[in-house]
């Protein structure tokens, strides 16, 4: 069996230890921006002037009803991430000129709920489908 002489071995491994060293690089460099952009990307829709991106949920279907005069919405304890156990629920109405087109076919809703509230409100309502 031939050995190979020293210095390449030691080239060799030098080679293989830097292509380690960025792949290993380039994976956290993937993995860092794949968490920076997940949540933006998924309220990169919504209205800035209405939403930010903790606020903004799609919402149970159930939860928007539609009237005559625009839309009715009813939310309680898991029908938005923001509601918390023990608050009441959330009844608020929207004429048709404020209510704002979904991009996709589900209902979302911002909701505003600081500490201090026993009841938040919803800022904006988007509806899915036909409006």
């Amino acid at each position: 069996m031939t050995r190979l002489p020293r210095w390449l071995a030691f080239a060799l491994l030098g080679f293989l230890g830097t292509l380690a060293a960025t792949v290993l690089l380039c994976a956290a460099l993937l993995g860092l921006t794949i968490l920076t952009t997940g949540g933006a990307a998924a309220h990169e829709w919504y209205d800035p002037s209405c939403c930010n991106d903790r606020d903004c949920a799609p919402i149970p279907y159930d939860a928007v009803e539609q009237m005559e005069w625009g839309y009715k919405v009813t939310l309680g304890y898991g029908d938005h991430p923001l509601i918390r156990p023990g608050q009441k629920p959330v009844v608020m109405s929207f004429p048709w000129d404020v209510v704002r087109q979904s991009r996709d076919v589900g209902h979302h809703a911002c909701v505003v709920n600081w500490p201090s509230m026993e009841r938040p409100f919803v800022r904006c309502l988007y509806v899915g489908g036909a409006m």
